[in-house]
């Protein structure tokens, strides 16, 4: 019966399972509505293992012990499997009636490419186009594409494109790509959708790291085969052997094969090379060359002829040119040696359409052999050395009297040679100042005064040497005229090899000697008595020359007296040669050298000794003279006082005075006597208010009744009978 029956008052307990899952051991206990109590709403409740122990069970039911994880829910929920269940009445006496519960979707497990069913109460749904699934699927997840076919687990699937394969669904394994994959090397796929990638015919290649081809035609031969492409068949070509359906195989270095070789024994040596047929193959030697393909052995070139190193191999007699040192005129014919006194240092032509001849030695030089092959070969004639790859001549002053030398001889000293490329010591000679030699020995210099201008060797001693002209001389070795200078004191005009006279200073004829002391002569003097007293010099009694005194001055080169100097001027000291040399003495002043100087004006002063202008006193004082020559002449005027002279002065302050210059303090008035500041004089002390006396003299104080109210040199005082006090506040007395 259906569940609905429970609710005649029995209790249902329960377990169910799950599609496809063991048991479970969830319990539920159905009670109907009151029927533990009136009011009691009844219904499903999950019962604990705990509280069913205590249960009774019918013969031989075990116990549950306890839950799965995976747990059910109650019967009326829908989402059952098949329960089975007893249950007990109010009384307690076990029923013993079995009962089913099925699910509405329970029997519905879909088939192999559809999802849905019980567990998601959808009816039974197909995948997506070009996707399938399996037996019992619930989800569209479930869905994957089938072979041939990619995309994401429940979508559309899209066609695998040519080039690129899918043969697998991820039914199958959960590891394994939802997307198309690209035909490996080697392989091809021309169609889309499902299929394998087709392999290339045998011998075929699609090349190194290629992938995802899709057409036959891209299979193409192997490295060293030739044919194709696609199904056509594919050959060795020429240079390789083997079979051309594995791999051809390159023959070894300088061998060749003609096209579809199958065996190493088919390569055989390039011209320019021996050895066996398949190999190895050698080039031939230098010097040596091979016109043909094969196994015979190389030709050895003709006589005086060479093969290039290191280029390509030699291939033919015209390879064959003419060796260092030889010479010819054709390709592949004999050569002939470099003649004596010429080499060949390259090997065939020196550029294209050249002739391969000998070079003649540089000028100068030679070699010792035929088939010399290099400059170095030409050796240098005497007379010359080796510079680099050249025979250079000796140069004047040496020479070289042997063969192949890098460097001459010098001659001996003061001996040179009479030009270039000198091949022996006999010809070295005297040079240009020297005399004597003979068979290369050395020469002597010509003497001091002599000079000779010519090479060669000379006999009789320094007698070969020209003496110098008159007031001139010469060092030692003197090669020319131009050497010849003036004497010490003598001078020249022109050019460097006219006469010599004695200059200003100096006199004479054969040698130029000095004027006596403080003496001069003009140029070209030739006696001591054209010697005067310099200027600045005056003769003396004694018959020589004495410096002009202080304050005086000569011009001229004369035994004239000296000068004084104009007024107010002097020199600097003794022997002055000018007038300019008069300058202002000290207390005079002038603006030129040589011109009279006027003295300083009194209260000026002027200590230096030279043009220039007087400076003036400090203030209140005086020089009372003038042509004043230090400060220190200038003095206090009278009325003033200064503690030492050429200072400032102070004026005597009231009740003093001074009548004297240049004095260091000021005398005091009379008693009851006052002066102004900077009185001169002792007339100038007055008495005081209230005092009479006679200026200058001493003061009395006015007799009662008498007043005198300003200070003056008044002799009475005036009476006092007017004098009121209201109205002459000025009388005073004692």
């Amino acid at each position: 019966m259906g569940i609905s029956s429970l609710s005649d008052g029995t209790i249902g307990v329960f377990g169910g399972q799950q599609r496809g899952l063991p048991h479970l051991n969830d319990f539920w206990r159905y009670m109907p509505p009151g029927w533990l109590s009136s009011g009691d709403a009844g219904g499903w409740t999950e019962v604990s293992p705990s509280a069913m122990s205590s249960w009774r069970w019918a013969n031989n039911t075990v116990v549950p012990s306890g839950r799965s994880s995976v747990r059910m829910a109650a019967p009326d929920g829908g989402r059952g499997g098949v329960y089975m269940f007893g249950g007990v009445d109010r009384d307690g006496r076990m029923l013993r009636d079995l009962y089913e519960f099925v699910d509405p979707y329970f029997d519905q497990a879909c088939d192999a490419g559809q999802w849905g069913g019980w567990d998601t109460q959808v009816l039974c749904t197909s995948c997506l186009n070009s996707s399938s699934s399996l037996f019992g699927s619930d989800e569209a997840s479930d869905c994957e594409c089938v072979p041939g076919f990619e995309g994401d687990a429940g979508s559309n699937c899209t066609e695998c494109v040519s080039g690129y394969y899918k043969t697998w669904t991820v039914l199958e394994s959960a590891a394994l790509t939802r997307s198309c994959l690209p035909c490996a090397q080697d392989t091809y796929k021309n169609l889309s959708g499902a299929g394998a990638c087709d392999p290339c015919p045998n011998g075929t290649t699609t090349g190194n790291g290629s992938s995802a081809m899709t057409y036959l035609d891209q299979c193409v031969c192997k490295e060293g085969a030739e044919g194709g492409p696609g199904s056509l068949p594919c050959t060795c070509k020429a240079g390789w052997y083997g079979d051309p359906l594995s791999q051809c195989q390159q023959c070894p270095s300088n061998s060749s094969s003609p096209a579809e070789s199958p065996s190493l024994s088919d390569c055989i040596c390039d011209p320019g090379f021996t050895g066996p047929d398949g190999g190895p193959c050698a080039r031939c030697e230098v010097g040596e060359y091979k016109e043909s393909s094969g196994d015979a052995n190389c030709s050895v070139c003709p006589t005086g002829t060479t093969t290039f190193v290191g280029v390509n191999a030699s291939i033919a007699i015209t390879d064959c040119v003419c060796k260092l040192g030889y010479e010819g005129t054709q390709d592949g014919a004999e050569c002939t040696p470099c003649a004596m006194g010429t080499f060949k240092n390259f090997t065939g032509f020196l550029f294209e359409g050249a002739a391969q001849g000998c070079f003649a030695c540089p000028s100068m030089s030679g070699t010792r052999n035929e088939s010399s092959t290099s400059i170095a070969d030409c050796i240098c004639s005497p007379g010359t050395f080796r510079s680099g790859d050249m025979c250079v001549s000796c140069p004047e002053g040496t020479y070289q009297d042997e063969f192949d030398q890098t460097a001459c001889v010098p001659c001996a000293s003061g001996t040179t040679t009479d030009g270039l490329g000198s091949a022996n010591i006999s010809q070295c000679i005297c040079s240009e100042g020297y005399y004597g030699g003979g068979g290369g020995t050395s020469c002597s210099p010509c003497p001091e005064g002599t000079y000779k201008d010519t090479k060669g060797n000379t006999e009789g001693g320094s007698s070969a040497c020209s003496a110098c002209p008159l007031l001139t001389t010469s060092t030692l070795g003197a090669a020319d005229l131009s050497s010849c200078t003036c004497v010490a004191g003598a001078g020249r005009d022109g050019a460097a090899s006219g006469a010599c006279w004695c200059a200003a200073g100096y006199y004479g004829t054969t040698q130029c000697n000095a004027c006596p002391s403080n003496s001069g002569s003009a140029d070209n003097s030739s006696s001591v008595s054209d010697c005067y007293c310099s200027p600045g010099y005056a003769p003396n009694a004694g018959g020589g020359c004495t410096a002009c005194a202080v304050g005086e001055y000569k011009d001229t080169l004369a035994d004239d007296a000296c000068l004084a100097c104009p007024n107010g001027t002097s020199t600097a000291g003794t022997g002055t040669p000018m007038l300019t040399g008069c300058v202002c003495v000290a207390g005079y002043e002038g603006a030129t050298d040589g011109a009279e100087c006027t003295p300083c004006a009194v209260s000026d002063f002027k200590s230096e000794i030279g043009n220039g202008t007087c400076a003036s006193c400090p203030g209140n004082s005086s020089t009372f003279e003038i042509g004043a020559t230090a400060i220190t002449d200038c003095v206090c005027n009278p009325g003033y006082f200064a503690a030492s002279n050429g200072t400032a002065c102070e004026g005597c302050p009231a009740g003093s005075y001074q009548p004297a210059p240049a004095q260091e303090r000021c005398l005091a008035c009379p008693a009851n006597s006052s002066t102004v500041v900077g009185a001169d004089s002792l007339l100038n002390c007055s008495c005081l208010p209230g005092h009479f006396g006679g200026a200058g003299e001493a003061c009395t104080p006015c007799a009662p009744g008498l007043y005198k109210v300003q200070a003056s040199s008044l002799s009475t005082c005036l009476n006092a009978v007017a004098c009121g006090r209201a109205i002459l506040t000025g009388c005073m007395h004692d």
